[in-house]
Parts: structure tokens; sequence; C-alpha cells
């Protein structure tokens, strides 16, 4: 399991009376255990926990892999995964 800053587009809805030039997506940066390494590509979904013990996560964010800009490795092998 690495441990990753994640720079990802989040959507934005609004419910008042904004034009459309006030309302744009929101880029998000994440940190979190990246603990579905083996399956994201299959699934389509990039899952990060905030805490994991014996197995176990907690906080657990499902990111669409279509939303994901970047994937970034921290800790003893620091690199960089652009997506799009």
């Amino acid at each position: 399991m690495n441990l990753v800053k994640v720079e990802w587009l989040d959507t934005v809805q609004s419910a008042g009376w904004d034009t459309a030039d006030e309302v744009d997506i929101k880029t998000v940066h994440q940190i979190g255990w990246f603990f579905n390494e083996s399956t994201w590509s299959e699934q389509g979904v990039l899952k990060l926990a905030d805490t994991w013990s014996d197995g176990e996560y907690y906080g657990i964010t499902a990111i669409p892999k279509g939303c994901i800009h970047k994937i970034h490795s921290i800790g003893k092998n620091i690199n960089c995964v652009e997506v799009f």
C-alpha cells in the first residue's frame, strides 16, 4: 500500500442564481493510502483511505479515474503518474 497525493477534479453545483462563469470545477489535492492498486484499472476507481490498521480502512474516498489528473507517490520511491 502506498501513500499518495492525488490531484483530481471535483464537480461543483450551484443552487442559486449564479451565472455559468461563476460555477466551475474545482481542483482537489488529497493525500491518502492508495489501497486498491491491483484493481483500480479494472474498476475505473481509485480508493484512498485516511487511516488504516491491521487490514482495516477508515475514511475512504472513491474517485472516478476520469477525474484524476495526477498521482504522486509519497515515500521511498517518489514518482508521478500524469493521467491526462
